[in-house]
């Protein structure tokens, strides 16, 4: 009972790294595209 516990919390926190990672790149790329998009419309 103890080790599926804890197998089962090690599991919860690495989806949530890598659920970060991956909204933390899409939050970077929607950055990225917005100040190509304002630099265009400047020029």
């Amino acid at each position: 009972m103890k080790f599926s516990f804890s197998y089962l919390v090690n599991t919860i926190i690495v989806t949530e790294r890598l659920n970060y990672q991956i909204n933390s790149s899409v939050i970077n790329n929607t950055l990225v595209m917005s100040v190509l998009l304002m630099s265009v419309i400047d020029t």
